[in-house]
């Protein structure tokens, strides 16, 4: 997520538009929220959690790298 949180002060930081802050907000919230179902869920293998984990990481970055580019 260091990557989102560098994103999130250059957004706040030069003026984004509010519907650019509302949409990096909301997929921020949509990526800790998946962070910790995957943290959370039972009977799954720590390698299991750790790849699916790493997945979603990569996922949000692109993501929100995305919504910072536009």
């Amino acid at each position: 997520m260091k990557t989102s949180l560098i994103l999130s002060a250059l957004i706040a930081g030069c003026g984004a538009s509010a519907e650019l802050r509302t949409r990096y907000a909301t997929e921020t919230a949509r990526c800790i929220a998946n962070e910790r179902a995957i943290i959370d869920r039972q009977g799954t293998s720590y390698e299991q959690d750790r790849d699916d984990l790493d997945a979603e990481r990569a996922r949000c970055n692109a993501a929100l790298q995305q919504i910072g580019g536009e």
